[in-house]
């Protein structure tokens, strides 16, 4: 889009808005959902411009549990501690969107034209990991490792609570609490373990097994309802090789100047 980096976007999850311009835009969506403008499908990962009166539309995700809208110029929305973003635990940030909200936008660059989609994901859902710092006993870790998870209903963006035939534990050693971080696979004294997201707490008492390296933490964010999951136990230069080839990835990824011609 030409934006700068931080500047403010729409979260979607499952399913879209339906959002009337009063100005000239530009507006891309990232992700599987349906884009349309005025009920007229348009490409996705793609500029598209919108004149005043127009409406977008974004349809149901298809690939994964969560897509953004981009806007030229950023949506208007003050800073909170160096942050436009929501944090639903705290209520920091604007929070969800109610109908009729009236959200300004900043000063165009020059719109960037086509961004690679994403490739779709494997099934099951393939999350790396780190082991530790807690030990949950001798079989635990390669217990999490060889089971195949589900992803439970009551997941949100403070947490992934995933279920198995059976726990990852047979026994919860006790920790004392501290800070957390997102991707921390905790285990709770049911055995069920739960990666925490975006929006977890900041302090936390149950033991953590493992911790998803940061080049996944996309993988983990788009996880929907019943998806299958398994954990890949990897060292820490595996982590560091990953995280590396998920930034070149992104480098790449933008493309061409608004407008491109497909012949």
């Amino acid at each position: 889009m030409g934006n700068e980096e931080g500047a403010g976007a729409f979260e979607i999850t499952a399913s879209g808005p339906r959002l009337r311009f009063d100005a000239p835009a530009h507006v891309a969506v990232v992700g599987s959902a349906e884009l349309r403008v005025d009920d007229r499908p348009v490409a996705r990962c793609t500029v598209v411009p919108v004149e005043p009166g127009q409406e977008v539309s974004v349809g149901r995700t298809q690939d994964g549990l969560r897509c953004y809208l981009a806007v030229a110029g950023g949506l208007a929305v003050d800073l909170v501690l160096g942050s436009r973003s929501s944090d639903v635990l705290s209520g920091l940030g604007p929070g969800p969107l109610p109908p009729g909200d009236v959200i300004g936008i900043g000063n165009p660059a020059r719109p960037r034209g086509h961004m690679t989609p994403p490739a779709p994901g494997t099934t099951p859902k393939i999350l790396r990991v780190l082991p530790g710092p807690d030990d949950i006993g001798p079989d635990g870790v390669p217990r999490l490792a060889d089971t195949d998870w589900e992803v439970g209903s009551d997941s949100d963006r403070m947490g992934v609570r995933l279920l198995g035939h059976e726990p990852a534990h047979r026994a919860t050693p006790a920790v004392a609490s501290r800070g957390t971080i997102t991707g921390a696979v905790q285990i709770p004294p049911d055995g069920g373990p739960v990666v925490l997201l975006c929006d977890h707490a900041t302090v936390g008492g149950y033991p953590v097994a493992a911790t998803v390296v940061r080049a996944d933490l996309g993988v983990l964010g788009q996880l929907r309802p019943g998806d299958a999951v398994r954990f890949e136990l990897v060292d820490l230069g595996d982590a560091r090789r990953a995280l590396a080839a998920a930034q070149r990835s992104l480098d790449r990824a933008v493309v061409g100047w608004y407008p491109v011609r497909s012949d």
